[in-house]
């Protein structure tokens, strides 16, 4: 089929960090002649005309972030896993992990047989030659592989969600030094992990069961459903670091490593101004939609700045906690609630952040050295990649100090992290959205 006859249909999760590289890949789609739909949450609709892509209400999870994870609109239970998460991560890599662990289920796979009914219907209307799922919207993975409707899974997280095939949850063995836990917690941790794919593994296949009671799939297929993915392609949002193979996963299935997946853009305004004018050396403090909440580490990074030898202009994204720094003196701390973190970081002379896959790649397609605050998720598999590739610092932010964050700074400014740097922005922006939409218009 000709490219320009190509229609595409991209499921996107209520989460601002998914959806944002899902919409530059399907702007990618639309450049190649692809017609392309974006089905997810009235909250992106805004932004999806705006990109010139057709718009179908899709909701794919109940649990959603639309910008600021604490300010988007949820209801009470959701809220109170929210708040349930935000106090682990307090407690550690082991307690955030368990307690995302026995989240899991009700957060992703809330909806499952109202998500059917509405990709059938999304189908049948726009009759798609290929449909884009995120690999973290298990319902939606259940249904287009029940449907047989073919899909490509694009994987937002670290690639080892897909890549182990053990039944691990999802949930990391690759640990930084900084952050790894004693066997006692990795022995909790596997215990919950079998757990947690059980009990899911379960539920998936009883839906499946209950809604495509004649499916020739193989049900032993649906053993782990963390990892289940399209058998046509898996499109990674990260590098191809040296051990991973680009050409297929163990069962087959071909796979692209984009190294990122965003638009490039400009600083403008008073913004742009103060930074130009900026001749002290400049950092950004960014933990992202959800991590943001966790001031207290936001607020003992910029006491370490503002106390290191050199001289900085600090600035800092307060999520939803704009109040409580509102005491920071402005003639060294630029804060907001949002700051436009693509824009500013090639002016950074140094990026703190907290692991995310976005934060990760959008710092190393500049090439500049990082350091890294991991406290859930795939974030400690991501500050692994970063320790082992020596392209950044890691530190455990329950455990911060000046002392340590003074040192990391320090050596972020090594010849051979910055070498290492070079070396990986290189091969970053060799690759990219552009590139990945060819890979995905030529699979058959």
């Amino acid at each position: 089929m000709k490219r320009e006859n190509k229609k595409i249909v991209v499921l996107s999760p209520p989460f601002y960090s998914h959806f944002q590289p899902l919409k530059t890949l399907a702007k990618a789609l639309k450049t190649l002649g692809a017609q392309v739909t974006i089905a997810c949450s009235g909250d992106f609709q805004e932004e999806i005309d705006d990109a010139g892509l057709d718009f179908h209400l899709l909701n794919i999870n109940k649990n959603q972030n639309t910008g600021i994870a604490k300010n988007t609109q949820q209801d009470r239970e959701e809220k109170k896993r929210l708040e349930e998460f935000f106090q682990a991560t307090y407690e550690g890599p082991v307690k955030t992990l368990i307690t995302q662990g026995d989240h899991r289920i009700r957060d992703m796979f809330s909806n499952p047989g109202e998500l059917i009914d509405g990709i059938r219907q999304l189908n049948q209307k726009h009759l798609p030659d290929l449909m884009i799922v995120d690999q973290l919207s298990y319902g939606a993975t259940l249904a287009l592989i029940g449907l047989e409707i073919p899909f490509v899974t694009f994987c937002p997280p670290h690639p080892e969600t897909i890549e182990s095939k053990e039944e691990s949850g999802g949930l990391t063995e690759f640990w930084p030094r900084a952050l790894e836990p004693s066997k006692r917690e990795k022995h909790l941790l596997g215990q919950k992990q079998k757990e947690v794919n059980n009990k899911f593994a379960e539920a998936f296949k009883e839906v499946f069961t209950t809604h495509f009671p004649n499916s020739p799939v193989d049900k032993y297929s649906l053993n782990n459903p963390f990892s289940l993915t399209s058998s046509l392609g898996v499109f990674f949002n990260y590098p191809k670091f040296s051990n991973r193979s680009s050409k297929s996963l163990s069962n087959g299935t071909a796979t692209y490593y984009s190294h990122y997946c965003f638009e490039p853009e400009k600083l403008e305004g008073v913004l742009k101004s103060q930074v130009l004018k900026e001749k002290r050396r400049k950092v950004l403090i960014s933990f992202g939609t959800f991590l943001s909440e966790r001031r207290d580490v936001i607020e003992a990074l910029i006491q370490g700045f503002i106390t290191h030898k050199d001289s900085w202009h600090i600035y800092v994204a307060t999520g939803g906690n704009e109040e409580f720094f509102i005491q920071l003196s402005a003639d060294q701390v630029t804060r907001a609630a949002f700051l436009p973190q693509k824009a500013l970081l090639p002016y950074m002379d140094l990026v703190v952040h907290h692991g995310g896959a976005n934060s990760f790649t959008e710092t190393l397609y500049y090439g500049k050295p990082m350091i890294i605050l991991p406290f859930s998720s795939d974030q400690f598999a991501i500050a692994y990649d970063v320790e082992r590739n020596q392209i950044g610092e890691v530190l455990d932010p329950n455990q911060l100090t000046k002392e340590d964050l003074h040192r990391a700074i320090e050596k972020t400014g090594s010849e051979d992290l910055r070498k290492s740097l070079r070396y990986w922005k290189d091969k970053s922006q060799e690759k990219g959205p552009l590139k990945g939409a060819r890979w995905i218009m030529d699979l058959e």
